[in-house]
């Protein structure tokens, strides 16, 4: 039977270590910059949600909704 709770938790284990490795911070913050304001914000797509600490420092939203498998 396959225990896709532990096939995706590896999957978010190395996700987060290439998208560390791959994209820096600075490089994270440049791209919240393209965002506007917003009240509301969601995060189709988060994975993990590297983006959302990044999210919240520059647009300080007041709900954040994330969604992903």
């Amino acid at each position: 039977r396959l225990d896709l709770k532990a096939l995706w938790n590896g999957y978010a284990k190395t996700y987060e270590e290439l998208y560390k490795s791959r994209l820096h911070r600075e490089h994270l913050k440049q791209l919240v910059s393209f965002f506007l304001s917003a009240e509301v914000v969601l995060d189709a797509g988060c994975g993990t949600g590297i983006m959302i600490p990044f999210i919240l420092e520059k647009m300080r939203p007041k709900q954040v909704y994330l969604l992903d498998w």
